[in-house]
């Protein structure tokens, strides 16, 4: 339980970090994709962090859902990533 707090505290850090910061190397707009899954995780974060502060019964759902999306952006970044290495 513990790994796992820390996983999504690292995942939320990072999302509200400056986008220069994480991509230091490549000042540019980021990929549409990968601006696509940066905001999706961020969207079902707050509905993670409404539902926990309303109490609500769907927080295990969201807390799955959220989890999801935190997997679909790393294989975004993954992807794009191995695109700036090969061209």
């Amino acid at each position: 339980m513990k790994k796992t707090l820390i996983i999504f505290g690292i995942c939320l850090v990072s999302l509200m970090l400056p986008k220069g910061f994480i991509f230091a190397d490549d000042q540019t707009a980021t990929s549409s994709p990968l601006q696509k899954a940066i905001q999706s995780v961020q969207d079902t974060v707050d509905n993670l962090i409404t539902a926990k502060d309303e109490n609500s019964p769907q927080e295990t759902s969201l807390r799955v859902d959220t989890f999801n999306q935190v997997i679909n952006l790393v294989d975004t970044e993954a992807k794009d990533l191995q695109v700036k290495l090969l061209l």
